[in-house]
């Protein structure tokens, strides 16, 4: 998550995907087998790999609520600020929202978070933004197939080709 960086921004992929790699190593997920419920799991593995897969979820709880926490630390050095939000799928996390929540009332910051049920993922904020744009006709898309997002383009940035 951009660790050691001097930046702000952190992202969850490469430790989503370094946590997968050790649960295939592990034994505790095979890739390309068949997808099933949690109860199924629980019910179908071994005690050893039970206690393996609880372990390793732990850890990765763990980590991401330090992160979170550290950012947010980090941020509060060069911009105080007297209230802390968090949003988008991350923010449906209870382990970070009460971390994150414990963080703010230590530093007496006032919290804000949105109801779990409306934490989703940004895209569908993105996709609220261009909603509204296309409803004030700030923007006349004739064909939506020549919108080439990107997801490093800032938002009103995205780069338009006509195709036909």
């Amino acid at each position: 998550p951009l660790q050691g960086k001097p930046t702000l921004n952190f992202s969850f992929s490469g430790m989503k995907t370094a946590f997968r790699n050790h649960a295939i190593k592990a034994g505790i997920f095979v890739e390309k087998k068949e997808l099933f419920s949690y109860d199924r799991y629980m019910s179908e593995s071994d005690e050893p790999t039970k206690k393996a897969a609880a372990f390793l979820c732990k850890g990765f709880q763990d980590t991401m609520e330090k992160i979170v926490i550290k950012k947010f630390a980090k941020a509060l050095e060069t911009n105080p600020v007297k209230n802390i939000v968090i949003s988008g799928g991350v923010a449906a996390n209870s382990g970070i929202r009460q971390a994150l929540e414990e963080f703010a009332n230590k530093r007496k910051l006032i919290f804000f978070a949105p109801a779990p049920i409306h934490c989703t993922d940004n895209a569908s904020m993105i996709s609220y933004v261009a909603l509204q744009k296309l409803k004030e006709n700030k923007e006349n898309y004739k064909n939506f197939k020549c919108l080439n997002a990107a997801s490093k383009s800032p938002l009103g940035m995205m780069p338009i080709t006509e195709t036909t």
